[in-house]
């Protein structure tokens, strides 16, 4: 997992190319006028979902990770806060779908951190998170977030 401001986003482009053309997408674009929606970057390798939405409560909010993607998730309006850990041998509450390349887990994880405006995190095939959660306890707020799914497999 990695975490930082959007303006220091660029110090990851040598991660792969796909990770290139994902920060390059968020270095060219104006977020704060993007569409809600689908947006293609690279077909069938790099897609950007723009989403708006109230946070959640933790019982709403069901751990996650990937094998098939790598998440940029940034926050353009609001603040969120996410739970992570690294996977290990997390005990799986809803079997691994391949359609939707998803599993998800009984166990909340361990770390937290508040993303503000601007500020992005990168969760790889190795990372439990658990997103879209209320920053502040009993305090939903709208959020607009860009989450992009960089194909790894």
């Amino acid at each position: 997992m990695i975490t930082n401001h959007i303006t220091n986003i660029a110090v990851y482009k040598s991660l792969s190319p796909l990770i290139a053309q994902a920060i390059e997408f968020i270095e060219n674009t104006d977020l704060q006028q993007l569409a809600l929606g689908k947006h293609i970057i690279v077909p069938d390798k790099v897609t950007a979902f723009v989403n708006q939405y109230d946070t959640k409560v933790e019982a709403e909010c069901l751990p996650e990770s990937h094998r098939q993607n790598i998440d940029i998730q940034v926050i353009i309006k609001g603040h969120e806060l996410f739970r992570y850990e690294t996977l290990v041998n997390q005990e799986v509450s809803v079997a691994y779908d391949a359609d939707s390349d998803v599993m998800f887990y009984k166990e909340n994880p361990q770390h937290e951190i508040i993303l503000n405006e601007n500020e992005c995190v990168i969760f790889f095939p190795f990372d439990i998170h658990q997103p879209e959660l209320q920053a502040v306890e009993n305090q939903p707020e709208n959020v607009v977030k860009m989450v992009i799914k960089i194909k790894v497999k």
